[in-house]
């Protein structure tokens, strides 16, 4: 399986309401949003290994360099989720967040995926 894209009507509800919406959040059981740009060195470590895990959760790429609102979308991203790290991204299990973070390697990113409460990334 692929990647999900994020639609337009989708990323607008996201940077109003500051949350994705339910539709995204519950488009499988677990879900990851991964919010990037296609130059950052983490994010081609990290997509190197994620599509092996596309038939364990539902994950959503927006590589908003190359969206005609990136200024926003960068801006949004920085601002409501108060991250300015790439990639940048947010696990949800049934609707719910569990952790937002950033670049992981693929056992930590395998061992995320098993989380059902949320939690903090010491």
């Amino acid at each position: 399986m692929a990647y999900r894209t994020l639609n337009e009507d989708s990323l607008r509800t996201a940077m109003l309401e500051g949350e994705f919406p339910s539709e995204v959040r519950n488009a499988a059981e677990k879900v990851v949003v991964v919010l990037t740009q296609d130059w950052c060195p983490d994010w081609h470590a990290m997509d190197s290994f994620l599509p092996q895990f596309t038939d364990q959760a539902a994950i959503f790429l927006l590589t908003y360099n190359r969206h005609p609102l990136f200024q926003r979308i960068m801006e949004f991203k920085e601002d409501t989720f108060d991250n300015r790290e790439i990639p940048y991204l947010r696990y949800y299990y049934q609707g719910q967040l569990i952790v937002a973070t950033n670049a992981l390697p693929q056992g930590t990113f395998a061992a995320l995926l098993k989380k059902t409460k949320p939690f903090t990334l010491k």
